[in-house]
């Protein structure tokens, strides 16, 4: 009995702790502060962090909703974009919002911008990544030299 009464327990308070850990609303206010978070850890440039933010609020105002619109931004950050990117976010996003696109337009356009994003990213990183293997010579720089050896 003592045995079934303490693993009861154990679950009730690991479902209270599931439930205040699941926490279904962030608000404007919690998001910008773990984007900032995030980037203050990244080591971002003020540059940066303002043009998340920007992109973070277009967002909401073109009202998708804030974990959404938090988990968008957070995305592209972890994937290593930056101001000129979340610049382009947020413009892409008011234009949709100016044009009448509904808050699911806007959000799916968000979405697949970032995919895009980090996508050319990861592609320059492959390319990048393969001319150092190769040895390739950046261009205006000459050919290494042989060994001289002759063999």
């Amino acid at each position: 009995m003592k045995k079934q009464l303490i693993a009861l327990l154990m679950l009730v308070l690991g479902v209270l702790a599931f439930g205040l850990g699941a926490r279904q609303a962030l608000t404007e206010e919690e998001a910008l502060a773990l984007i900032d978070q995030k980037l203050i850890r990244l080591e971002a440039t003020l540059e940066d962090r303002a043009a998340a933010e920007e992109a973070f609020q277009a967002l909401v105002q073109a009202r998708v909703r804030v974990q959404n619109a938090y988990r968008i931004v957070s995305d592209a950050i972890e994937g290593g974009l930056r101001a000129k990117e979340m610049t382009a976010l947020r413009t892409q996003t008011q234009a949709k919002l100016a044009a009448g696109a509904s808050s699911g337009d806007c959000e799916d356009a968000a979405k697949a911008m970032v995919r895009e994003q980090l996508r050319a990213m990861e592609q320059l990183r492959t390319q990048s990544k393969d001319q150092t293997k190769t040895g390739e010579s950046k261009p205006g720089m000459p050919e290494s030299a042989g060994s001289g050896s002759g063999k």
